[in-house]
């Protein structure tokens, strides 16, 4: 019995890994936004619980921790396959690189939530106590800031994080205010000091999310455009130290 053998052509072969390469960057990106959707939803839930002073969906977030992290190794491990299988071009590995990084912000965005989540049930067993009014405004506008960087991501939206810087320095001076509430409230009200160190912190995670979408920003701009912003770079770096 003879078998008839196919011969591909140079050009054929490098068409046909070509499409390899495109199915299976289409499906890391395809995690990606499940991610950022999972991201997306635990913020939203934790801020709802925030609001309402209610722990369930708080409780919710925190068990649902592990997804997150899970697709991020799931991510990360699609991501190197595809580098060392597909040997992609110098553009090509720039979007798989820049993945990466997306799957690591929006890990960490994810971490916040769940930080917020636990505050918000901590809350919970202290004395009443109202919110700071910067609170609900810095939560409103964190995650208008997420997804509005989730989909300039699809969109491969260059001029994201300009739009995102503006509303980031919004916040940044809400977060002040909310530092100088916190020890007025604990110089005028003693009994609260647990509490107002609590909403702090809840300050400063809606503060941190909101830089993590600008990052996210910059990212989706370097895969449309192959350009570094090495002004927003340092001041990655500075704040990471």
């Amino acid at each position: 019995m003879f078998v008839a053998l196919v011969y591909l052509p140079p050009r054929g072969r490098e068409v046909r890994m070509r499409e390899r390469f495109l199915h299976a960057l289409a499906e890391l990106e395809g995690q990606i936004r499940d991610m950022g959707n999972r991201v997306a939803l635990a913020v939203r839930d934790a801020l709802w619980s925030l609001e309402r002073n209610e722990p369930i969906f708080a409780r919710q977030v925190i068990a649902n921790d592990n997804v997150i992290d899970d697709l991020r190794y799931q991510i990360e491990t699609n991501a190197l396959s595809v580098i060392t299988h597909q040997q992609p071009m110098a553009r090509d590995l720039r979007v798989v690189s820049m993945f990466l990084e997306l799957a690591s912000e929006l890990e960490r965005i994810g971490d916040y939530a769940e930080g917020i989540a636990e505050l918000v049930i901590r809350c919970i067993e202290l004395p009443q106590l109202a919110q700071p009014p910067q609170i609900k405004t810095m939560a409103l506008k964190a995650q208008a800031m997420l997804r509005d960087a989730l989909d300039a991501l699809h969109n491969r939206d260059p001029q994201a994080a300009e739009r995102l810087e503006l509303s980031d320095d919004e916040i940044d001076g809400l977060y002040r205010e909310t530092l100088a509430w916190t020890f007025a409230t604990m110089r005028s009200q003693p009994d609260h000091v647990e509490r107002a160190m609590y909403y702090l912190w809840i300050a400063h995670n809606l503060e941190r999310i909101a830089d993590r979408t600008i990052n996210i920003g910059e990212r989706t701009s370097f895969i449309a455009t192959g350009i570094i912003d090495k002004h927003r770079l340092r001041k990655e770096e500075a704040d990471k130290a």
